[in-house]
This record gives structure tokens, sequence and C-alpha cells, in this order.
């Protein structure tokens, strides 16, 4: 897989295992920081019970998380279907 908006150098010098797993890890890091944003920009929406117990807000991180993975999921899966679908128009 070439990365094309990487630097021939960079490219060169990083093996492409290095580069799934740093991608992976800032996908990971993009969820939480969402996850993290939502929650506290959002306060005044949410009961004023879930701010009393540390457990409640790490259920909802965790929550959120997953519906913002399911929701980039099926992000992905629409672009790559329009983009096979847009090739197969052009043909």
């Amino acid at each position: 897989m070439r990365h094309g908006a990487l630097p021939k150098r960079v490219q060169d010098t990083i093996s492409e295992d290095a580069l799934k797993k740093f991608a992976g890890f800032l996908r990971i890091a993009i969820l939480v920081g969402i996850a993290t944003v939502v929650i506290y920009t959002q306060k005044a929406f949410l009961p004023q019970w879930l701010w009393q117990y540390t457990w409640w807000r790490y259920l909802l991180v965790l929550g959120i998380f997953i519906l913002v993975y399911i929701g980039m999921r099926l992000i992905a899966q629409f672009l790559s279907t329009m983009t096979v679908a847009i090739k197969y128009a052009e043909e």
C-alpha cells in the first residue's frame, strides 16, 4: 500500500507494518478525543446525577466511542461503495 501523502524519504524509511499500527493508534486517539469533547461540551444536556459518579462518565465515554466508531465504519463503507460505483460508471 502506498501512502501518497507521505514524502518519498519517509515512505522508504518506515515499514508498512509500522504505518498501519500508527494509523490504528491515531484512529483510537481521535475516537477518544471526539468522545471526550462531545461529553464535556454537551454537559448541560446530560442529567446532573451523571457527574456525581466517575464510572458513569467512563461508561458514557465508552458509549460515545462505540457510536463514533460505528459511524466512522459506516461512512468508510459508504465511501468505498461510492468509489466502486463511480469507477464502474466511468467504465
